[in-house]
């Protein structure tokens, strides 16, 4: 076991009170005038996920990529371990010897479950996440609400609420941050975020604030970003961009970041004027090649954020 200190990614200028009533309109326009802080150049295992279900590509593989295209810190996912007894042992001395920091582990559980049984599966199944978060060392796991289309929103929520409940004894105890994620489902928009969050109240359950996500859920990924800043305990960089059909449907699909429809240079003043601090982790789910789409990624958030005056 690693024993931690957490240190939260928003700054002390931001309590909870401020961040309740964080206004996404005074950081559109720029008028909160707090000083840029210092965002870390992350990447989520999850952009390489073909690879990785192909076999191309495994966790220290990943960190080893990391590494050579100069991200500060990474997301691990439960989903591509190929040895569970060794592997993370192997994974924790290798992000020690190349430098890099463990910003998130992230397991893929449903909690709307209207069968009991399968959500206490669902439960155990984050319980391992947090313990696997504590072995290596992560101070967040990254944890979805559920979904299930056939249920009301309101009964989604209240599930999804019963398994955060259940277990934010056991992320407390191992001092590992519960960072929800708007995954569809629920909670999906900002206002679910907050719903959730408020509800649970709770220093141990946090946003992982997905941008991308907002916009497929019918958002502006600006106001929604800035409506949930206050709560991030991480954050996810993904991208879309506007497509319409011939009849004149409009939807939205996944690119590589940078080249999408998503202003990231007004987001990430969001995140800066909140005093924000932790990962930003890229994750690429373009349809381009695995390995072009990371590195074109990882060489546009550098650029931004030196542009906007993060060490990048």
């Amino acid at each position: 076991m690693r024993d931690r200190e957490y240190t939260s990614p928003i700054g002390p200028a931001l309590g909870m009170g401020a961040r309740r009533v964080y206004d996404s309109y005074v950081c559109a326009t720029g008028q909160d005038d707090n000083e840029v802080t210092a965002m870390k150049l992350g990447m989520t295992m999850y952009s390489f996920n073909t690879y990785a279900r192909e076999g191309k590509i495994d966790t220290l593989g990943f960190l080893r990529w990391a590494a050579d295209h100069g991200v500060e810190c990474v997301d691990l996912l439960a989903y591509y371990w190929r040895d569970e007894r060794d592997e993370p042992e192997q994974a924790r001395a290798l992000l020690d010897d190349l430098g890099l920091e463990l910003a998130a582990y992230a397991v893929g559980n449903n909690f709307v479950q209207p069968d009991r049984a399968r959500l206490e599966e669902q439960i155990d199944d984050v319980r391992r996440g947090i313990e696997m978060s504590h072995r290596l060392g992560a101070p967040v796991l990254r944890v979805f609400g559920g979904h299930a289309p056939s249920l009301p929103k309101s009964e989604a929520l209240k599930l999804a609420l019963t398994g955060l409940e259940a277990v934010v004894g056991d992320a407390e105890q191992a001092r590992v941050i519960l960072a929800v994620e708007n995954h569809g489902g629920v909670p999906g928009t900002a206002e679910e975020v907050i719903q959730v969050l408020q509800e649970i109240d709770s220093p141990w359950v946090r946003s992982c604030v997905d941008v991308g996500n907002f916009l497929s859920a019918g958002e502006d990924p600006l106001e929604a970003t800035a409506r949930v800043v206050g709560y991030a305990a991480h954050a996810h960089i993904k991208d879309l961009r506007r497509v319409e059909d011939k009849s004149g449907k409009v939807s939205w699909q996944s690119c590589t970041p940078g080249k999408g429809d998503i202003d990231y240079r007004k987001v990430l003043q969001v995140f800066a004027r909140a005093g924000y601090e932790g990962a930003l982790a890229i994750e690429a789910e373009g349809p381009e090649d695995d390995f072009i789409q990371a590195a074109f990624a990882v060489d546009w958030l550098r650029a931004l954020l030196e542009e906007l005056g993060e060490p990048g």
